[in-house]
């Protein structure tokens, strides 16, 4: 693909690269559900700004403040059966309840028609993540990345890193769209231009970050690096 040239911003990204949960779907009040019940068996308040800290966290970091803030330290094979609990529930939730974010399907389809190759960068485990690729539409992405695939997830740069390569494109020509500061940190650690969306809660502006309430309207003369 030729680099056009934005008037408004700059260069057309050689990618986009999407963050999933909260960003293409809405997903996070679902986890959220969930993950109260977990903090309150442990006698944790599960309070807006304990929601607000794990946005973006993967299932394994969410659950570590928990265990750490309820002063108790679970074996292996404890978590584990605490982990296949919360998928069993937020699967069975995702079967009747997930919803596209407002403008999430017509952003993908926008991309699309510019012929930008896109890839999915999640920290949700692959189990978890496939249902909803399958419901997004897997034929939109030429990589997908899932926190159980490599070595540290996100706020770690590793997953955008792991899109790009796997996409033969360095992360400077890439557009990362996130909704978290977990998954901002991520995108700006490996080098990408962000395009944050939602509330932005605990994202300071900075080099490279771009903030839109929602993708409803997002026009191409947004999408550059």
């Amino acid at each position: 693909m030729s680099r056009a040239v934005s008037p408004d911003r700059g260069e057309a990204p050689a990618a986009i690269l999407w963050d999933m949960d909260g960003t293409l779907v809405d997903s996070e009040p679902l986890w959220d559900r969930v993950m109260a019940v977990v903090a309150q068996r442990h006698g944790v308040p599960w309070t807006t700004d304990a929601s607000a800290q794990m946005l973006g966290c993967s299932l394994d970091e969410s659950l570590t403040r928990i265990h750490i803030a309820a002063h108790v330290a679970p074996t292996a094979f404890e978590v584990r059966c605490e982990r296949r609990w919360v998928y069993e529930q937020v699967r069975e939730l995702f079967r009747g309840e997930l919803r596209w974010q407002p403008g999430a399907q017509a952003a993908l389809d926008l991309v699309s028609r510019l012929h930008v190759p896109m890839a999915l960068v999640t920290n949700t485990a692959r189990e978890l993540a496939e249902p909803v690729i399958a419901a997004i539409g897997p034929s939109r992405f030429a990589v997908t990345v899932c926190g159980d695939e490599v070595a540290h997830e996100k706020p770690w740069p590793d997953p955008y890193l792991t899109a790009a390569a796997a996409l033969g494109v360095g992360t400077g020509r890439c557009l990362a769209v996130e909704d978290s500061a977990v998954g901002a940190a991520s995108a700006h650690a490996a080098g990408c231009t962000t395009l944050v969306v939602g509330t932005a809660r605990n994202v300071q502006p900075g080099p490279r970050l771009r903030f839109r309430r929602t993708l409803t309207g997002l026009r191409p003369s947004e999408l550059t690096v």
